[in-house]
């Protein structure tokens, strides 16, 4: 009589002694064939709880066994350890971080902030440099004297211009007398303060010259001549001709009122009447303010037209 073959575990295929429950590779638990009665409590269709009797179960075939494939399970890796894992509940997972409201507030005011001084600062340029409200400023002082004492109010308005604040004025009068017309001399008399008082005695003449050879400042000029002269009243375009020799200048860096200042820290009285002429200077080589005082010679000052420093020699 042959022996029977062993039996095998369902799972992994292992040999399994009989009469074992469990299988020594996967731990599988062994069907056998009592293991078919339902136990009491059992659901019907599903594995029992544990075997009735080890000693008397007998491996089983899950095959024959009648069970669905369903209830079988997938084999287990024998080196692979049981989970003892679980899926952690909802109610412990951590809360989600709240929204820094503060923060996403003070950087959105911060960005509108920025916005707006840069457009405020980008409007000017945009259209083109100009002065949005289309004014100019005034070339000409105004003061009015306060009423006389029988309480009748009196305008009596004095005009006051610094020399050089008038040239861009001259200029085109003498671009329309001729364009290669360059500056030849600036004189305003009498200079109170660093200004000249047009509304009284006060006046700027501006001379324009055209050149005999080259062009631009340093070329020597013709004698026809070109007076722009600027009073209380009115402001008039006078040809002329000077058979003096000289030469064209470039326009003064050296204000008018700079010059004067230039000339009272020297030591010529704030109060002194004083008369400026800007001309070319054959001795200094350059183009200077002539500083000079009626009162007393020793005051006339020369000045750089550049620089506003006192030349000596």
């Amino acid at each position: 009589m042959t022996a029977p073959p062993p039996a095998r575990c369902p799972r992994c295929g292992a040999p399994v002694a009989k009469g074992s429950a469990q299988c020594p590779r996967c731990g599988g638990v062994q069907l056998t064939a009592s293991s078919t009665a339902r136990p009491v409590g059992a659901q019907p269709g599903g594995l029992p709880s544990r075997p009735p009797s080890a000693a008397a179960s007998q491996p089983l075939d899950l095959a024959a066994s009648g069970l669905p494939p369903a209830s079988w399970g997938p084999p287990r890796d024998p080196h692979r350890p049981l989970s003892t894992a679980r899926p952690r509940p909802a109610s412990a997972r951590p809360p989600p971080k709240p929204v820094p409201w503060g923060l996403v507030t003070v950087g959105t005011v911060l960005a509108a902030a920025a916005i707006v001084a840069i457009a405020w600062l980008a409007y000017p340029r945009a259209v083109g440099g100009e002065d949005p409200a289309g004014t100019t400023p005034p070339t000409v002082e105004q003061a009015t004297t306060p009423s006389d004492d029988d309480g009748r109010t009196r305008e009596a308005v004095e005009r006051t211009a610094e020399a050089t604040e008038l040239l861009a004025r001259a200029k085109a009068r003498a671009l329309e007398w001729n364009r290669d017309a360059v500056l030849v001399a600036i004189r305003a008399d009498p200079i109170v303060a660093g200004r000249v008082p047009l509304g009284g005695d006060g006046k700027v003449d501006i001379v324009f010259g055209i050149p005999s050879g080259k062009l631009g400042p340093g070329a020597r000029v013709g004698k026809e001549r070109l007076i722009v002269t600027f009073t209380g009243s009115s402001t008039s375009a006078t040809p002329g001709e000077d058979a003096a020799a000289t030469r064209g200048i470039a326009d003064p860096a050296c204000t008018g009122s700079d010059a004067w200042r230039a000339a009272v820290a020297s030591g010529v009285p704030s109060n002194a009447q004083t008369t400026l002429t800007y001309v070319n200077s054959e001795k200094h080589g350059r183009a200077v303010w002539h500083a000079e005082t009626a009162a007393d010679p020793k005051l006339n000052r020369t000045i750089d037209g550049q620089r506003c420093t006192i030349l000596t020699r």
